[in-house]
């Protein structure tokens, strides 16, 4: 009851203080998330090797890292 007092004089309701409330916490978490998070670096391209197989020479034979992404 007593904060119901103290927001009716502040003139907010309890709702609204809850949303400023939470909208502040996020916003404190994301600037340290963001501190946090390594830069993004760009994609390194194609992992090719030297590869022979029964005397074939392939000079960039793409290598498998055995990674996939599910889009």
């Amino acid at each position: 009851m007593v904060f119901k007092k103290w927001f009716k004089r502040m003139e907010i309701t309890l709702d609204e203080a809850h949303r400023a409330f939470l909208k502040e916490m996020e916003e404190l978490h994301e600037d340290e998330l963001r501190k946090k998070i390594p830069p993004k670096l760009p994609d390194p391209g194609r992992f090719t090797i030297p590869c022979s197989i029964k005397g074939v020479n392939i000079e960039e034979a793409l290598l498998d890292m055995g990674s996939s992404i599910n889009l």
